[in-house]
């Protein structure tokens, strides 16, 4: 598998909520820190790949989700 598509594929089943060590076993990562960093590399890179409109929308986005998130919950808090 290609670097950058195993690092997506190792990022996805991060937020579906699988721990570093199942990711590696997933993905052919020796260890999950090697997973993890492999991730962190792979952020870092699409970010810089990004126009700082593109981050800034992407940042906005996430944002206005979480604030939907947190608002569906806000009462039983």
């Amino acid at each position: 598998m290609h670097a950058p598509a195993r690092a997506y594929t190792a990022h996805q089943l991060q937020l579906g909520g699988f721990n570093r060590s199942e990711i590696a076993q997933r993905t052919g990562y020796l260890d999950g820190r090697i997973a993890a960093m492999a991730v962190t590399a792979w952020l870092q890179m699409i970010a810089i790949e990004q126009a700082p409109g593109q981050r800034r929308e992407a940042l906005q986005f996430e944002l206005d989700r979480l604030d939907k998130l947190q608002s569906a919950f806000w009462d039983l808090a």
